[in-house]
C-alpha cells in the first residue's frame, strides 16, 4: 500500500498506521512506511507555517507544532509513574495553565497509561498534580510519536513543567486484557471451526465488551 494511501487512513479517518499495517500484512500485502513518514513531515511543516502565520490549526496540527516532544511508554511495568507535564492543551490551544472544570489533553514525559491500539481501548485513571487533579477518560497516541491523555481537571489547576503523578485504573485496564485475550481464544475457536481461513478484519476491545470482525 501505498505510504499516501496510508496517511490518508490516519488522517483523515483516524486510522492508526500500525492498524492499517496490520490488516495489509494478513492479507500479503506491505505499507510503505517510509512514504507515510514523509507525508506525516509535510504535514508537520503545513502546521508550522500555520502556527506561524496564526491561521486556525487542525488538531493534527496543533499535535505536530508540539515539534520532537515523544512520550516514554512505561506501563508495562507500573501503573504508577512519577513523571512531568511537558504540554497541555485546552480548546485546541497549547496552554500554560488548566483550571477546573477544563476539558484538557496532557502530554507527559512517561506514562504508565496504554493508548488505543489494535482495537482495544486506551487507559483510564487519574493524573494528581500538587494543586490540582486530571480525571482521565482517554488515551491515545497522536502524530506517531506522542501519547495524549484526554480528560477533565476536576479539583484545582495543573500547569505545564508541572510534577505529576499518573495512576491508572487498575480494573479498567485488568479487565480489558481480559477481553483482548478473548479476542485471540476467539479466533482460535473460530479457524479450528470454521477453517483456516478465518482471517481477523478487526475488533473492538473495551472495559465491558469485546466485538470480533473476521471474513
Amino acid at each position: 500500500m501505498p505510504g499516501e494511501d496510508a496517511f490518508l487512513l490516519h488522517d483523515t479517518y483516524g486510522f492508526p498506521l500500525e492498524l492499517t499495517a496490520e490488516i495489509a500484512r494478513e492479507r500479503g500485502f506491505t505499507v510503505d512506511e517510509t512514504g507515510f513518514e514523509v507525508e506525516m513531515e509535510k504535514q508537520r511543516a503545513r502546521a508550522r507555517a500555520a502556527a506561524k502565520g496564526g491561521d486556525a490549526v487542525t488538531a493534527e496540527q496543533a499535535y505536530a507544532s508540539l515539534g520532537d516532544i515523544e512520550t516514554a511508554f512505561g506501563g508495562y511495568e507500573t501503573l504508577i509513574r512519577d513523571t512531568s507535564v511537558v504540554a497541555l492543551h485546552v480548546g485546541g490551544r497549547r496552554r500554560k495553565v488548566a483550571k477546573a472544570p477544563a476539558e484538557v489533553e496532557l502530554f507527559l514525559a512517561e506514562t504508565p497509561f496504554y493508548p488505543e491500539g489494535g482495537g482495544q481501548v486506551g487507559d483510564r485513571g487519574e493524573i494528581a498534580a500538587p494543586s490540582g487533579r486530571v480525571a482521565v477518560e482517554d488515551t491515545q497516541t497522536v502524530a506517531e510519536r506522542l501519547i495524549v491523555h484526554r480528560g477533565r481537571v476536576v479539583e484545582g489547576r495543573i500547569a505545564a513543567g508541572e510534577a505529576v503523578t499518573a495512576r491508572v485504573d487498575p480494573r479498567h485496564r485488568e479487565d480489558t486484557m481480559r477481553n483482548h485475550t478473548g479476542t485471540h481464544l476467539l479466533h482460535a475457536a473460530l479457524r479450528r471451526v470454521l477453517g483456516s481461513h478465518v482471517r481477523q478484519s478487526g475488533s473492538l476491545v473495551a472495559l465491558d465488551r469485546l466485538r470480533f470482525d473476521f471474513t
